[in-house]
This record gives structure tokens, sequence and C-alpha cells, in this order.
């Protein structure tokens, strides 16, 4: 069952009880623990990578495709993210973090070994969304930059809050937000398990208010789903016309989550 752009007065709650009725107690459950996940408070760094031994996804811009690498140690809260494109490896950042940031950035000249130390500032939000823009003077992305990091684990959090939505607000009236427009489906997801219940999120800004935000120039899609007690996006979707490029576009998808259990 399929339910897509809920009328304000056709509120999830309804929509839930009706798919509930229709499914079954569990199909209610797994789609509403992955809404209601959303609606709670955005987990802290700690808490999602304490769960997490290794991560891999390939991103796509363009026509240019790069895969991801990320081997974590809970442990000793501390880990390393290598970035590859075409199967060679580009460069490394090895990381710490705390519970609610990252405490240091080092990159890595994969040929000369050669450290730098980065400014975590500077470069945390390019590790927790796996990209860097390069914007013009008023706000039109003018360079994309892949940075090896935990996208598909944390982009979803970042740009609900970037992009002013109110998952809480959706749940109980349907409507999200006064700056973007919010399509909801419940749907099978494919992940790296096997395919799961889970929900597709299709984020469409609407305020031109945004236009200096690099993640609302264009409709933007976020398949998610529950894995080992995280909410991750398998795939995300940002149709974005990439500078000097013919084909545009940036996708996202997640290959491997090994988690700690």
């Amino acid at each position: 069952m399929k339910l897509v752009a809920f009328k304000p007065l056709f509120t999830v709650f309804a929509v839930l009880a009706l798919l509930s009725a229709v499914g079954g107690a569990a199909v209610y459950y797994m789609h509403y623990g992955v809404l209601k996940s959303l609606a709670a408070s955005t987990p802290s760094l700690g808490d999602i990578l304490d769960r997490v031994d290794k991560l891999e996804y390939e991103v796509r811009v363009g026509s240019e495709v790069y895969r991801v690498v990320v081997d974590n140690s809970p442990g000793s809260r501390s880990g390393v993210a290598e970035l590859y494109k075409e199967g060679e490896l580009q460069y490394k950042i090895s990381y710490e973090y705390g519970e609610n940031a990252l405490t240091s950035m080092t990159m890595v000249d994969p040929d000369s070994g050669q450290e730098t130390p980065l400014d975590v500032l500077r470069w945390e939000e390019a590790f927790l969304t796996g990209f860097s823009f390069t914007q013009g003077s008023q706000g039109e992305i003018i360079g994309v930059d892949v940075f090896p990091g935990i996208a598909p684990l944390y982009l979803h959090y970042y740009i609900s809050g970037a992009l002013g939505v109110d998952w809480g607000q959706f749940i109980a009236q349907g409507q999200a937000s006064s700056l973007v427009r919010v399509n909801v489906s419940f749907q099978k997801v494919d992940t790296p398990e096997g395919a799961k219940r889970g929900l597709q999120v299709v984020l469409l800004p609407q305020a031109a208010g945004l236009s200096q935000n690099p993640w609302a120039q264009a409709p933007l899609s976020m398949e998610l789903a529950r894995i080992d007690g995280l909410i991750a996006a398998s795939k995300i979707r940002y149709d974005l016309a990439i500078p000097g490029q013919e084909e545009g576009g940036i996708e996202v998808t997640l290959t491997l989550l090994q988690t700690t259990g």
C-alpha cells in the first residue's frame, strides 16, 4: 500500500491506522517506527558512530563515480574514511569523535603518507553530509566535491534541520514545513540487508529565501529504513545541475553497513 503527499486534514496517524487495519500491526509499527524516529531529537554523533564498525557507499556526481569506505572503532572513538575514484584511493581522513562532535580530523596523502590537520569547525559538516559545495555570490552551486564521511547515516537529519522540516508536526497535522513541500510514501526499501519496509521522502523547496542553502537548489529524495537500530538512507537523489557536466544529479547508494550488534 503506497500513500503519497498527505493532505493536512488526513493526518499521518489516520493513514497509519488504516495501514495497520489493512496490513496488520507489524507493518504498522515498521513504518511508523521510521517516521517517529525522524520526529525524535537528532541522535548525537556519538550515538550513531558508537554503533558502527564499517560503512561503505557509492556516490555519483554527474558522470563521475566515487566510493567511500569508513572503518570506525567505537572502542577508541576514532576511525578512517577513504575516498576512491575509479578504484584509486584519492585520500583518506583519520578522525576522532566525542559524544556530540568530531574532536580531530587529519587528511592523509595516499602516496606520501603526509598528514595535514584539518579545521574541525570548517570540515565537520562535509564529513556528516558527504559533500562540500562551492557557491557563487547569489548562492548558486559552482562546484561540488565529494568528501568521505557518513552521509547515509546523517544526511537525512542534517537536511531536515537545514530545510526546517518538523517531522513531529508532519505526524500530527500532515504538514512539515513552510519552506519545503514534503511528500512521503510507505514502500519497500532496498538495503544491503535486503528489502525492508521504510519510507521514501521527497523534499521540494518552495521558498526563494532558501536559495543560499546548497541543499535547497533542486528536488531531493531519500529512501529511509531501519538497519540494526539505525535510521539509514539506502539511497539519496539530489537533482542538482552539475557545473561543467552534461549529466546532472547527485546520487548516494548505501552498499554496506556493519554495526556493533
